[in-house]
């Protein structure tokens, strides 16, 4: 039977804590990437900012839309405010559910709403204002994604495991160089 001493126990703890660690930092440095690019193209990753679309979509959610040729009533899209033109800025889009399709002068317009909100978007957007309408949504995920969007979050998310990385670099150094030192007093065998 094998035993394990508690100091290979902690050792490994702490290797499966560190990898842990850097695997979720990965995870979501991985994510911030992608929301500034399609993915694969037509798709593209959004993290929600408000409730208004509760119970269907929770604050803190990050979701992936699609591009697509028609969009109908009952479909959830992801759409650009008239009053922003930076994507980057979470304010200048808009997840609403549309609530009724409209047609004048042979140009389609669409009235929407957030399911939590009690009347409709004043503004009528069209299919041009469409991003894509949602395929996929992952709870909480958003909030990590918008936090790391911020000048605060990058640096946690790039200095924090940037200086484990050379922490831990420098104790494998520090412990080769007592190696090397010990090896050096050591008298030699004739």
């Amino acid at each position: 039977m094998f035993k394990f001493k508690k100091k290979d126990i902690n050792k490994k703890k702490k290797k499966i804590i560190y990898f842990l660690f850097f695997l979720v930092f990965l995870v979501i440095g991985g994510i911030v990437v992608l929301t500034a690019f399609e993915i694969p193209p037509g798709y593209k990753l959004f993290a929600v900012q408000s409730g208004s679309m509760s119970p269907a979509i929770s604050t803190g959610s990050l979701i992936i839309i699609e591009k697509q040729e028609n969009y109908k009533t009952g479909d959830i899209i992801t759409f650009k405010n008239k009053d922003f033109k930076n994507l980057s800025n979470p304010k200048s889009t808009t997840t609403h559910r549309i609530i009724e399709e409209l047609v004048t002068d042979e140009i389609i317009y669409f009235k929407t709403k957030g399911d939590a909100n009690n009347s409709p978007e004043k503004d009528l957007i069209t299919k041009e204002q469409i991003l894509g309408a949602v395929k996929f949504k992952v709870p909480y995920m958003g909030y990590a994604v918008a936090a790391a969007k911020k000048p605060q979050g990058l640096v946690l998310l790039v200095v924090v495991p940037a200086t484990i990385i050379v922490y831990e670099e420098f104790l494998k150094i520090k412990k080769e160089l007592k190696r090397l030192i010990k090896k050096r007093k050591k008298p030699k065998e004739e």
